[in-house]
């Protein structure tokens, strides 16, 4: 098996090196190299973007992404337009939820900032 089938038929997990995005950049190049070097008829739009929707979700963490960027794109590269949004948007309001938690935490005087 090639490197570009290894990455394409590896499914996403929460140990995956780089998380979501990481492994959606990496499908996407590998789906994208394997277009050029063997074009096929069975590898259009809507093969590549059901077998990353397959691979991609992982329960409580990715859950619900791909399938609603399935549901509202038509195209390969609006699905993966889509889920970059999707997985940044889930990433920010983590971290801003993360953020406020240690701002109400900090203003409450109950967190102790122990020297470096």
């Amino acid at each position: 098996m090639s490197e570009i089938e290894f990455i394409l038929n590896t499914d996403l997990t929460r140990e995956y090196p780089g998380g979501p995005l990481e492994y959606l950049g990496n499908w996407e190049t590998a789906a994208v190299q394997l277009e050029a070097v063997t074009p096929n008829e069975d590898w259009r739009d809507s093969a590549k973007r059901r077998k990353l929707s397959q691979r991609f979700t992982v329960i409580g963490w990715t859950d619900g992404v791909s399938e609603s960027a399935l549901d509202t794109t038509q195209t390969w590269y609006n699905f993966v337009d889509s889920l970059r949004k999707k997985l940044a948007r889930r990433k920010f309001k983590s971290r801003n939820q993360r953020s406020n938690i240690n701002n109400s935490t900090l203003d409450l005087g109950q967190r102790y900032d122990y020297p470096s």
